[in-house]
């Protein structure tokens, strides 16, 4: 190889590093809980607080990932650059990386892109923002996500998540949009097919769109071309008290429980497959384990959370605990995303 090894050890060990110390929480690790309806099982929707604890708490990563997942992680910000330049030609682009505060949750954002409403441009008169947030996805990923798959069209639930902060703060600046509902496009395309798909998300709740009455009221409402739906399980509350939580975990000097499973427990593969929620071959394969193990007393399938198998600190987080690697190589790494906001300087509880 003449490339490769360079190639490999710049992309792992790049001659710059932002070694910066987290002192603020980021929308793009927005979380909330909810339970679900077919299992009756607690189900965590973005980032793990466990993660985000060894984060600001400076634990040294022990599984990094390798030089083709960097790429992937990478190839957000130059699909971004190329889908910016096309909406500068149609005179659709605004703005990009602006960045937002909020106090109260110690929470720094940096938007990706601004663009102007073509509706409000084309009738003249005064021209409307929308946000947009890129996300670039796999071709496992695309049916669900880009094109429509057993009647579901939505994005991903954490990345609905993400955009909540940004609507919430810019609700209350109402005369920048006016009259218009605050909105962001989550804007999902796919690395492999180049196809794409826009969804709306904006927040619903006890008041007009963008400007619910009680910040417990407020949800996600997600438009694209199959319709209107109401995510009232990602609710602004829920993402913001989880960051509360964090922050009292951080002051206590004590580690947070963690959010998704490297194994499930054979009690929780049996309500998976009574839910329908396993593939076929995953469901043969534990009715043949069922079979030589009625009792449950081994591994009936080695299946986890995605989640916790791409985690940076796996091996740090499990370490003293035996079970059997789940395969969660056929599953889909997280999407690549654009890059972490740049820190503020003051401190998340006690570092």
């Amino acid at each position: 190889m003449i490339l490769t090894d360079k190639l490999k050890q710049v992309i792992l060990h790049p001659p710059v590093r932002d070694i910066r110390h987290q002192t603020a929480y980021y929308p793009s690790s927005a979380s909330c809980i909810t339970v679900d309806p077919d299992t009756g099982l607690r189900k965590a929707i973005g980032s793990c607080l466990r993660k985000q604890w060894y984060a600001i708490k400076g634990v040294t990563p022990t599984d990094p990932g390798d030089s083709a997942n960097q790429l992937k992680k990478e190839m957000g910000g130059v699909i971004q650059a190329l889908i910016e330049d096309k909406l500068k030609a149609a005179g659709l682009w605004m703005a990009s990386e602006t960045r937002i505060w909020i106090p109260k949750y110690k929470l720094s954002g940096r938007i990706d892109s601004w663009v102007w409403d073509p509706k409000t441009l084309d009738r003249g008169g005064a021209k409307v923002p929308i946000m947009v947030e890129f996300k670039s996805t796999g071709r496992f990923q695309e049916p669900g996500t880009i094109k429509l798959s057993k009647g579901k069209l939505l994005p991903k639930d954490e990345h609905v998540a993400q955009v909540l902060p940004y609507l919430d703060f810019y609700s209350q600046y109402p005369g920048y949009f006016h009259g218009e509902p605050v909105r962001c496009i989550v804007f999902v395309i796919g690395r492999d097919s180049m196809e794409w798909c826009e969804h709306v998300v904006f927040l619903g709740g006890s008041g007009h769109f963008g400007m619910p009455l009680k910040e417990e009221d407020r949800y996600a409402i997600v438009q694209n071309q199959a319709g209107t739906f109401q995510l009232k399980y990602i609710t602004l509350k829920g993402i913001y008290n989880r960051w509360l939580q964090l922050t009292e975990f951080l002051r206590q000097k004590q580690i947070p429980d963690r959010d998704y499973e490297l194994q499930y427990s054979n009690d929780k593969l049996a309500k998976l497959v009574g839910a329908g929620q396993l593939s076929k071959t995953d469901v043969g394969k534990i009715a043949k384990a069922q079979k030589g193990d009625p009792e449950g007393k081994g591994c009936w399938l080695p299946k986890g959370d995605w989640q916790c198998g791409w985690c940076d600190w796996k091996t740090h987080c499990y370490q003293g605990i035996k079970h059997k690697q789940p395969d969660i190589i056929a599953q889909e790494q997280p999407s690549a995303g654009v890059s972490t906001p740049a820190p503020v300087t003051e401190p998340i509880g006690e570092t």
